[in-house]
């Protein structure tokens, strides 16, 4: 992994005290990561925010032992839709944070759309972007539109027959 040789030529000059303070991460992060040889071997999961200064410091563009990581931090969830912006910006080496700036959103925000926590509306100014920054096709684009509007109205459907609208 490109990342370790890098931290292992900066240790040759320096120590890990004075590489930790550089770069604004735990000493213990970086022996993890000196210690794995990949990813898939690593119990450990490493934030992205982490990894992202790490790389960041030592200039690196994201590989395989970077995606590898993150896919640990994002499981499928039940939610085709977030599962699949997700799966989009996983496979472009995109972080939420860097798509979140891109669109101007706030991250939380971004990460509730992925998890499923927060329905979008499908004229949602933030939607559309996503849907553009991820390169969808415009079938899929189009499919997308249709499939939050058809959640929409059944979320309607369902808050019409919560319990506490129902007489009786």
């Amino acid at each position: 992994m490109l990342i370790q040789q890098k931290l292992n030529e900066y240790l040759r000059r320096g120590s890990l005290t004075g590489i930790s303070q550089e770069i604004g991460v735990d000493p213990r992060q970086i022996k993890i990561l000196l210690y794995y040889n990949s990813a898939k071997n690593c119990d450990h999961k490493f934030t992205p925010r982490t990894l992202d200064a790490m790389y960041d410091f030592f200039g690196l563009e994201r590989d395989k032992f970077y995606l590898e990581n993150l896919s640990k931090w994002n499981k499928p969830t039940e939610a085709i839709l977030g599962t699949i912006f997700r799966k989009k910006r996983i496979a472009m080496w995109r972080s939420l944070d860097e798509v979140a700036r891109k669109i101007k959103w706030d991250v939380r925000q971004l990460r509730r759309i992925e998890s499923w926590d927060s329905l979008p509306s499908y004229k949602s100014y933030y939607i559309m972007h996503l849907i553009n920054i991820y390169e969808f096709t415009p079938e899929e684009q189009a499919t997308i539109r249709r499939f939050i509007c058809i959640l929409s109205d059944l979320v309607k459907i369902n808050n019409k027959y919560d319990l506490e609208n129902v007489d009786g």
